[in-house]
């Protein structure tokens, strides 16, 4: 939550124009369905703590861990399946 208000603050007085997200976000094996509660619990409930990142474009890509999991669903939670 601190980094969070932390990332906000910095952003304040130069706003970025997206967030690139470079993947292994879920550790150790990916996530099981588009239904995982860690989409939420790493995803929406951190970055709605930063407002400023959470209105911007996502350009993620998927890291080796990421892919040890359910990649569709992935695909899926970020509307690109």
């Amino acid at each position: 939550a601190r980094a969070m208000e932390l990332v906000s603050q910095l952003n304040a007085g130069n706003p970025p124009r997206f967030v690139l997200n470079l993947g292994d976000s879920f550790y150790l094996n990916g996530i099981t369905s588009s239904t995982d509660s860690r989409l939420g619990e790493n995803f929406e409930t951190t970055f709605s703590e930063a407002p400023t990142l959470a209105k911007l474009p996502w350009l993620s890509v998927l890291g080796n861990h990421d892919c040890r999991g359910n990649v569709s669903a992935l695909l899926a939670f970020g509307g690109l399946a």
